[in-house]
């Protein structure tokens, strides 16, 4: 009987450490700002989405669900986060199926480019802001090297130097999530000229066996919940979106809910000026995307019709 007590009360003092180590990461952890708006996301109706968006900037800064659902009437999210890489877009993937289910999902090809470690600055912002789950923890840890792994489970060890320069905010937002509104999007203003080259042919791609097989668990969970894939490449003057989108495109070519969409294609068409309409090499500005937009609500309502 004395034993049993003292499993219980160890249990009791463990739960209670838990959940103090929780309130105060919460306090500590830096407030999200326009790049992380994954709170709004789980503010939306259930099952509210027509398509959807997940991947990394190139899909945040390339499709605003706002002017998107102006020019079609479709109802859609940006679920991406800076640099997710390919286990943290099957993390997303898998819980945006827990309250909605998109009849397509667009991802940019780019995934298999963002797991080295000069991104790794970048996996405390993706993962951080879900709700706690498995799943979040088993992709985190994909992530990262295993000398990471332990600032991924105990955040609070990359946070507690925040007692410094803490204030209420980090409170307010998460008893009171205050949402940006644009689902997803993040608007870029200003400009930098580039130059457009999308001769891929000397471009070698090559992807190992474990991101390989991370995409294929993608291309299986999507398929188990009859979701069409579209694999995309934003418009950009560097040719390694496009490159990698070519090798998918040959390597799942039997796969039948995979499609591929180079946007390049469009940019005479959608008159995007290289000197006006782009943030930098890698990602439009607003007034580019306002360009373009026609042209993916256009592209979406095609693949949703099929």
């Amino acid at each position: 009987m004395q034993t049993i007590k003292r499993l219980v009360a160890s249990c009791v003092f463990l739960l209670i450490l838990a959940i103090l180590m929780f309130c105060v990461t919460q306090l500590l952890k830096p407030t999200m700002g326009e790049y992380v708006q994954v709170s709004e996301f789980y503010q939306l109706p259930k099952n509210s989405l027509d398509f959807a968006t997940i991947g990394s900037s190139h899909a945040y800064c390339t499709f605003d669900p706002v002017q998107i659902e102006e020019k079609s009437g479709l109802k859609s999210f940006t679920f991406s986060s800076a640099a997710l890489s390919m286990p943290g877009r099957l993390c997303y993937l898998k819980e945006m199926y827990k309250t909605q289910n998109p009849k397509v999902i667009y991802m940019d090809a780019t995934g298999v480019d963002l797991a080295n470690e000069a991104f790794e600055k970048h996996r405390h912002e993706n993962f951080s802001y879900l709700p706690i789950s498995l799943n979040r923890y088993q992709c985190a840890l994909e992530s990262v090297r295993a000398n990471l792994w332990e600032e991924m489970v105990f955040p609070l060890k990359l946070y507690h130097s925040n007692w410094a320069n803490f204030t209420y905010l980090p409170v307010k937002q998460f008893l009171y999530p205050d949402p940006v509104g644009r689902k997803g999007y993040v608007s870029l203003a200003g400009s930098n000229p580039i130059t457009f080259s999308q001769d891929i042919a000397s471009v070698n791609v090559s992807i190992d066996k474990k991101k390989l097989n991370m995409f294929d668990q993608i291309v299986e969970v999507a398929n188990q919940h009859d979701t069409k894939l579209v694999l995309f490449a934003a418009p950009m003057s560097m040719k390694n979106q496009s490159a990698y989108l070519r090798y998918f495109e040959n390597r799942y070519k039997s796969k039948s809910n995979i499609s591929y969409l180079n946007m390049n294609q469009w940019v005479d068409e959608a008159g995007l000026k290289a000197e006006e309409d782009f943030y930098d090499s890698n990602h439009l500005n607003a007034e580019g995307v306002t360009k373009l937009t026609p042209f993916i609500a256009e592209h979406v309502k095609k693949a949703l019709a099929q």
